[in-house]
């Protein structure tokens, strides 16, 4: 089955966080598979000790990107704070992220 059946496109993604609906709209997709741009997500402490974001491995991994697209998606974990801040903090594929923003790519 096709990527887009399970991809949702978020738009107008910075006018809701104008207007403060944002987290609203975030809360709805957890659970889902949704494409939202890089600028949206953190990345916390990793579990890969040894993660360098150079080196042969690494440049494997961009260049797999490059050529076939990101395969394996990125998972994020809406946090939401008492002082009603928020972040999507990605808790699997910090490499596939690092990537990703090598590459350019607004989205993953």
């Amino acid at each position: 089955e096709s990527k887009d059946r399970y991809s949702k496109e978020l738009t107008g993604l910075k006018e809701l966080e104008e207007s403060g609906e944002l987290l609203q709209k975030l809360r709805g997709y957890r659970n889902k598979v949704v494409s939202l741009p890089l600028q949206y997500l953190t990345i916390g402490e990793n579990v890969r000790k040894n993660f360098r974001a150079e080196g042969p491995e690494f440049e494997e991994l961009v260049e797999s990107i490059r050529t076939n697209g990101l395969l394996q998606n990125l998972v994020a974990s809406l946090i939401e704070f008492d002082n009603g801040g928020w972040e999507l903090r990605v808790t699997a594929g910090q490499r596939r992220y690092y990537a990703c923003q090598k590459l350019g790519l607004e989205k993953a």
